[in-house]
């Protein structure tokens, strides 16, 4: 009986101790119908299909679309913009009171909402419908390639002190695709940006390790522990991984450090948009998918673990002589290293010094060090091959790409004889300081095209008579006063000179 009190007691004091410590990762009621929202979307609903819904209640869902399988993304598009065109009209009818007596299609509007809502809101809603696409199949292969990492990030996340749950995140961010690009730039399972990137990475033209699971996973860990830092709360450090901290902060501000349901609600910041509002709850559906992958998709096997080495050289090596002496492809050598660039693999750039390659599992290190020692020294190079050309990436600018070379704007506007240091485009390649200048182009003699009469008033037999003519002559226009000399330009210059 003792022995019964004592455990009820430390469960009742691991009960009082958690609750002082508070969940990490808290749900206010409020919002749980957004959760539950996310939750069909990553698990019921495949991307041929999709929900119209309200973009600031997402427990409103008017209906649910059906594509067919490949149909084009215009022709999805303009289904969408028919369905949300129709579902507008009936909302502003409602609104309106225009019928004493709803239809069967505003009865149908009218049940996705509760019973008390007002005219005012469904005048509102009309211009919030939203259409949702369906991510379960997408959901899936993501749990599937997790497994590649999973160890990795959570022994990292161990380390920082963060926690492992946040392993959910690269769900919602990219789908855990390592080859994930964003329209703003963004690239890799965590999604980072370029600038933001440069935090904690090595982000140029030779290595991005924003595409590099294993580099990243270490920046975001130390970016989110930075931000909860800040914040004092993991809610809001999540939130502000998407939006960032500047805008968290002002909300925070204004309806408190842990008003989460205030702030997903209510905060209208510039830019805090339907993607930074629902970061935080997609997260919370993330996780508890990723907790228990079985429940939601029964029979699924995930990944194991990536089997691979990691062997530096100390000076640079050229891709096609590292593969011709390991006898690994470079394909394969690429998909073990997707930091490395494309100017390394096609050639215009070497591996760098120091670089910790990752090598297929099946090569023993041993092995490795006896491939890599026979290498001839013409093969190992002491410094990088000088940059000669750079292709425009999308949110590339002049200023950016000058400064990743070391070089002006004014140099490099000169060298492509770019009319404006503004207009460059994403695939346009640019001629680098190392290239020199272009090539002068010899100038071409345009034929003179003598003019073919095409007969009509104009022909042979009029111009003849037009030139037989006599014109009466144009009398001189008359000048006041007495006629100013002429002068040649180099007196006139000097005339306005003196003045």
């Amino acid at each position: 009986m003792m022995q019964k009190s004592r455990i009820a007691f430390f469960i009742f004091m691991l009960m009082i101790a958690r609750a002082a410590v508070g969940e990490p990762f808290p749900l206010p009621g409020e919002l749980k119908s957004d959760v539950d929202f996310w939750l069909n979307i990553f698990t019921r609903f495949t991307t041929n299909q999709g929900v119209l819904h309200d973009s600031r209640r997402l427990d409103v869902v008017y209906e649910r679309i059906d594509f067919r399988p490949g149909q084009v993304r215009r022709d999805r598009q303009k289904l969408i913009k028919e369905r949300r065109e129709h579902l507008k009209a009936l909302l502003r009818s409602l609104a309106d009171g225009q019928h004493d007596e709803p239809n069967e299609d505003e009865l149908a509007v009218l049940a996705a909402w509760p019973n008390d809502v007002t005219a005012e809101e469904l005048a509102r809603a009309a211009s919030r419908i939203r259409f949702q696409q369906g991510l379960s199949d997408r959901f899936r292969e993501g749990l599937v390639r997790a497994g590649r990492w999973r160890d990795f990030i959570e022994t990292e996340f161990r380390a920082l002190g963060v926690p492992v749950e946040l392993a959910a995140l690269p769900h919602v961010e990219s789908s855990y695709n390592p080859d994930a690009r964003s329209h703003v730039g963004a690239s890799g399972i965590w999604q980072f940006t370029r600038s933001t990137g440069r935090r904690f990475m090595r982000v140029d033209h030779v290595v991005d390790e924003r595409n590099d699971p294993f580099a990243a996973t270490r920046a975001a860990g130390q970016l989110l522990a930075y931000n909860h830092s800040i914040t004092g709360n993991w809610p809001m450090a999540i939130t502000a991984y998407n939006h960032g901290l500047a805008g968290v902060r002002r909300a925070m501000r204004r309806y408190g450090d842990t008003a989460y349901a205030e702030i997903m609600r209510n905060y209208d910041g510039r830019t805090f948009g339907f993607a930074s509002r629902n970061f935080y709850v997609a997260f919370l559906a993330a996780k508890t998918v990723d907790r228990d992958p079985e429940r939601f998709f029964p029979g699924i096997v995930i990944d194991p673990p990536d089997d691979f080495l990691e062997f530096s050289f100390e000076e640079y090596v050229a891709v096609a002589n590292l593969s011709a002496a390991l006898g690994v492809s470079a394909g394969q050598l690429a998909i073990y290293n997707p930091a490395l660039q494309a100017t390394v693999w096609q050639g215009s750039k070497y591996i760098p010094a120091g670089f910790a390659l990752r090598l297929p599992g099946h090569l023993v290190a041993e092995q490795i060090a006896d491939l890599v020692a026979g290498l001839p020294p013409a093969w190992r190079y002491g410094e990088q091959l000088p940059d000669l050309y750079h292709t425009v990436a999308r949110g590339d600018t002049l200023s950016e790409i000058a400064e990743t070379y070391a070089t002006r704007v004014s140099t490099l506007v000169a060298l492509n004889g770019l009319a404006s240091s503004n207009r460059i485009r994403a695939g346009q390649t640019l001629r680098l300081p190392a290239a020199g200048p272009a090539p002068a182009r010899p100038r071409s003699r345009r034929p003179r095209l003598r003019e073919k009469s095409r007969g009509g008033p104009f022909s042979q037999k009029w111009s003849r008579r037009l030139r037989q003519r006599r014109w009466p002559r144009r009398r001189p226009r008359e000048r006041p006063g007495p006629r100013r000399p002429r002068c040649s330009p180099t007196r006139a210059i000097t005339g306005l000179g003196m003045i």
